[in-house]
């Protein structure tokens, strides 16, 4: 039997990193719910050693205005934004699969080509994605919000196993008001994958919408031939070879291509941007005639498939692992940490129980409380849960209107008395475990919670039998005491009679 132990970030567990770039990092997280129900995020954090830079922090904050305002199923969706442990984080949807650019390697690696008609539906998804942000209002005022997204390359587009085309990081994305002169002398600072700069980017000139036509036309360019569109051995290299944007013939690297599809990469491609597309939407317009003409019985099934043929084994392997997470038990451990507790290890026959307060209301656990989730199902009499003020007082009720023998009273009065924590209850284990078991949940409950004995109650516990023990032990002393007195006053030579008195007086 294993436990796990992971680091606890507010209501979130992180179980695993996703991922970390020069300014974040983003972890898979799980949030554990009421009845065991819980789901999985991407939660993105700041790096500790960026905690103190403003700049960062002012971006992160800019992100999380921009996303948290996009509802979109071809962008990934966020959920909250909150602070915790002196640091924002942004909790976001989880897409389980791999981003474009790590697919692609696995293709380049075997050795094979894209088909066209999935690089198509791929082209049309990304820009359906992209259509919706560069039209997205503000949810308060309604006002359009002009966003540029500033970084769209094949790390930033997320594809599930399930055939999902989803964009992701509005890190540097800002947006592009025209009336505010100061948003856009911020809009002109070099960021992003410099192998999808625009030219107007790299010469320090004003970004609008249509910069981020110039990103999507090198990445469909790169989806087609296979190959980098703008390379060389420095990164001045590239930024020179940007600023010329030399564009290579799309037939030559790929024959299949139609004039109808290398027309639509090209105006892309522009180095000027009045030569582009003026809108996003004339773009998708274009990408969707080419979709529905060539390929109409292209489906996301057929996207799913091909991604399947590719990873091989990979999918089952990282279902497998969301389900063992989906299985355990969460409870806390010591300080930050989270105790992960697999459902076998745990007896059947508990479930999580409210802590009840002395007047009766139930108590809210806080982050600062240890909180241990139990198997659901209902409890048997035998079980060794502590029961409420309201319980404790029909069973000393029954205890004194049915006389029950010593043994039975005993074993009741010990289950009342098991051992607690603050704010849970440490279930106990069942016959059916190895004794290995029994040692190893003792030892992990013991070093993630802090046990605390009680003294018992005596008001708790009178019922028939305490009262005929206490009555007993009485006339004990009484036959003792006279017996004494006896010896006294009769001298030692009454001993037997002494004797015989002690034993009447019992």
């Amino acid at each position: 039997m294993q436990f796990r132990f992971f680091e606890r970030f507010g209501k979130y567990v992180f179980l695993e990193r996703l991922g970390r770039g020069g300014m974040a990092e983003v972890y898979l997280a799980i949030a554990p719910g009421a009845i065991g129900v819980n789901k999985l995020y991407a939660v993105k954090k700041i790096v500790s050693e960026n905690l103190n830079q403003n700049s960062y922090v002012d971006m992160f904050k800019e992100e999380a205005q921009i996303a948290i305002q996009l509802q979109h199923n071809n962008i990934v969706s966020v959920h909250d934004f909150g602070f915790e442990n002196a640091q924002f984080f942004l909790v976001m949807e989880y897409v389980q699969g791999k981003n474009l650019a790590a697919f692609l390697k696995q293709v380049k690696k075997k050795r094979k080509i894209l088909p066209l008609p999935l690089v198509a539906y791929i082209m049309h998804e990304i820009t359906a994605g992209l259509e919706y942000a560069h039209g997205a209002t503000a949810l308060g005022t309604g006002l359009p919000l002009h966003i540029i997204h500033r970084d769209i390359n094949p790390h930033n587009i997320m594809v599930s196993y399930s055939g999902d085309i989803k964009i992701i990081d509005f890190g540097v994305a800002k947006v592009a008001n025209p009336a505010e002169e100061e948003l856009r002398k911020r809009s002109s600072g070099l960021v992003g994958k410099i192998h999808y700069m625009p030219p107007e980017m790299v010469g320090g000139r004003e970004l609008d919408p249509r910069s981020d036509q110039f990103s999507l036309g090198v990445l469909f360019w790169e989806l087609i031939t296979g190959n980098k569109l703008f390379d060389g051995e420095t990164e001045k290299d590239i930024l020179e070879n940007i600023k010329k944007c030399r564009i290579p013939s799309i037939k030559r690297q790929n024959p299949f291509v139609t004039d109808e599809l290398e027309r639509i990469v090209l105006r892309c491609l522009k180095a000027d941007p009045n030569e582009r597309y003026q809108k996003t939407t004339d773009l998708l317009k274009d990408v969707n005639f080419y979709l529905t003409n060539n390929f109409p019985d292209f489906t996301q099934k057929n996207l799913q498939e091909f991604f399947k043929g590719i990873v091989g084994d990979e999918e089952e392997e990282a279902q497998q692992r969301i389900r063992s997470y989906y299985n355990m038990h969460f409870g806390d451990a010591m300080g930050n940490a989270a105790l992960a507790v697999p459902k076998s290890a745990l007896p059947p026959k508990f479930r999580p129980l409210p802590n009840v307060s002395e007047r009766g209301e139930t108590e809210t656990n806080n982050s600062d409380k240890p909180i241990i989730v139990h198997h659901q199902h209902q409890p048997q009499p035998e079980s060794d849960a502590a029961p409420s003020s309201q319980s404790r007082s029909q069973t000393q009720s029954q205890y004194q209107s049915h006389s029950q023998s010593h043994s039975q009273n005993r074993s009741r009065s010990l289950g009342r008395e098991s051992a607690h924590t603050r704010g849970s209850e440490i279930p106990s284990l069942t016959r059916k475990q190895s004794k290995q078991d029994k040692v190893a949940f003792s030892k992990a409950l013991y070093t993630s919670t802090k046990i605390h004995s009680r003294k018992p109650d005596p008001s708790k516990y009178k019922n028939a039998n305490h009262l005929w023990g206490y009555c007993l032990s009485v006339l004990l002393w009484i036959g003792l005491l006279h017996s004494v007195e006896e010896f006294v006053f009769s001298g030692p030579d009454d001993g037997q009679e002494c004797t015989a008195v002690f034993w009447r007086c019992l």
